[in-house]
């Protein structure tokens, strides 16, 4: 909302932290009502699949949205996403987070068990 009235020239309303929340990407993977079923299984989740039906390495297919009530909470949610998602495969899609960004405390929100 606040880019619609940033970009209407409107004042900008409140923007604290209502939910921490987080988006893992789906990249690599084909389409899996499984894979749907199992994610929505856990809680303060969603799922946004994209409906493309070539899948190649890296190619982003879909979206988890994920919203929990603490950080805590978020970090074992998206443990668990990324769990069900990749699996032990984790490495062969995505590279460590560090390696994204370079940000340090990201890498210590989660703990990605490849093994």
């Amino acid at each position: 909302e606040n880019h619609i009235r940033a970009i209407l020239g409107m004042p900008i309303g409140p923007t604290e932290l209502l939910k921490p929340s987080a988006i893992i990407n789906i990249l690599g993977v084909p389409y899996s009502e499984d894979l749907i079923r199992r994610v929505l299984m856990i809680p303060g989740t969603s799922v946004w699949w994209y409906g493309k039906t070539r899948v190649k390495p890296r190619r982003k297919m879909g979206h988890v949205n994920i919203i929990a009530n603490n950080m805590d909470e978020l970090g074992r949610r998206i443990n668990e996403v990324l769990g069900v998602v990749y699996g032990n495969e984790i490495s062969r899609y995505v590279p460590p987070w560090d390696a994204v960004d370079g940000n340090e405390s990201i890498h210590s929100l989660t703990t990605i068990n490849s093994g």
